[in-house]
């Protein structure tokens, strides 16, 4: 039998065009097919995330499943995620939602993870029989935030009570059309008042506790995702109502010294605070869309140039070459790798046992991450003709 593509399956659906399937799949070619033709039609929002699951599910020939409309057991479903914690299903982006005598079935955003699945087997015992149904991530996450009581349920508590002041205000309301034309003194109104305040912190504190390395704030045409990057890989955490979007944009350019005025041209700031007792420096960049201004904030953490060499997962014969080549007198070394691999961690550390009073040392970075005493730190500026050059 031929493998099905999820493209076509789209098209029989009626979910898109044939033409909007070949405008896809040119893109794809264009990104040498470094990113998947449902992710692509995804981000177009020409089909939604259980429909790409769904249509994914024929692909695969395995059940789809739709946590949103399914009546679950609360009392099976909680002592299957004390085996299968919270935690882990995040990770695993996936969850147990059902057991039948010694199976239990997982809904699973991709069913072929072959390594999610063997980590599974291992956490529910060899005598359980696991059956995988694919799903769309946002049905996990809301699935676990209803069962939690923790931060993401007063998240959703939260949410629910700025909906309400916001509709109290008569006089003000966004749309994709009107939102450049908010008056500044408005935006500033809305993005100082409590709930928008705890909103922003509350995005910052959950992406400090997830280890995040970015977290992105993406509008949409009806609606505002937060997403994180964990270990590389960007995933969707939380939607803010599209009628909040401009006064959390605006409060984060507030909190980053930036020009809440301005919202035609690409900024860049910084903002310095102290989370869950460590210092942090978010590096904060927005970029003008027609569905409005993306931000990307970059989590910096002070503490980690202080991590040592020797706790930076170095095999102790790699280590002991890498610090020879640190003290040679000359050479170069490079450092490469994704997002949030480690780079800077890497780089900062080597400074940390580098800089003592006896050696003068002067860096040229773009940017400078991490502000360390003793050394003297260059920022490159082309405009100004200072470069690595």
């Amino acid at each position: 039998m031929q493998k099905r593509m999820l493209g076509e399956v789209c098209v029989e659906k009626g979910w898109i065009t044939r033409e909007q399937l070949h405008e896809a799949l040119a893109q794809q070619k264009g990104l040498s097919g470094r990113q998947a033709i449902g992710d692509i039609l995804a981000s177009k929002e020409l089909i939604t995330e259980k429909q790409k699951a769904e249509a994914l599910s024929i692909v695969w020939n395995l059940p789809f499943v739709d946590l949103a409309t399914m009546t679950l057991d609360q009392e099976v479903l909680q002592e299957l995620l004390n085996t299968l914690k919270p935690e882990v299903c995040r990770r695993l982006k996936a969850v147990p939602y059902e057991r039948v005598g010694n199976r239990v079935r997982i809904a699973m955003v991709n069913p072929l993870d072959v390594f999610a699945q063997d980590e599974i087997k291992a956490l529910m015992g060899k005598e359980i029989a696991i059956e995988t149904a694919t799903v769309a991530e946002e049905d996990i996450i809301n699935l676990l935030n209803q069962i939690s009581q923790g931060p993401d349920s007063d998240m959703a508590e939260m949410l629910d009570t700025m909906m309400a002041a916001a509709a109290d205000e008569a006089d003000i309301e966004v749309s994709q059309d009107e939102e450049e034309t908010i008056d500044v003194s408005v935006l500033r109104e809305m993005s100082d008042e409590a709930p928008v305040i705890a909103l922003s912190k509350a995005i910052i504190l959950r992406a400090v506790q997830e280890k995040a390395s970015d977290i992105h704030i993406q509008p949409y045409k009806e609606r505002t995702a937060v997403r994180l990057r964990v270990d590389g890989v960007l995933r969707e955490v939380m939607t803010v109502p599209k009628e909040l979007q401009a006064a959390l944009v605006s409060r984060i350019k507030i909190m980053a010294e930036l020009d809440i005025a301005n919202r035609l041209v690409p900024q860049d700031g910084r903002i310095g605070l102290n989370v869950l007792g460590r210092p942090y420096d978010f590096r904060v960049s927005t970029l003008p869309g027609v569905l409005g201004e993306k931000i990307v904030m970059r989590i910096l953490d002070k503490g980690s140039t202080q991590v040592g060499l020797e706790k930076l997962g170095f095999s102790t014969e790699t280590r002991e070459r890498f610090e020879q080549m640190i003290t040679s007198t000359y050479g170069i070394i490079l450092i490469t790798g994704p997002t949030g691999s480690g780079k800077s961690t890497t780089l900062y550390s080597v400074l940390s046992r580098l800089n003592v009073p006896e050696k003068n040392i002067v860096t040229v970075e773009d940017p400078v991450e991490y502000q360390l005493p003793g050394l003297t730190q260059v920022q490159a500026n082309p405009a100004a003709n200072l470069t690595f050059a």
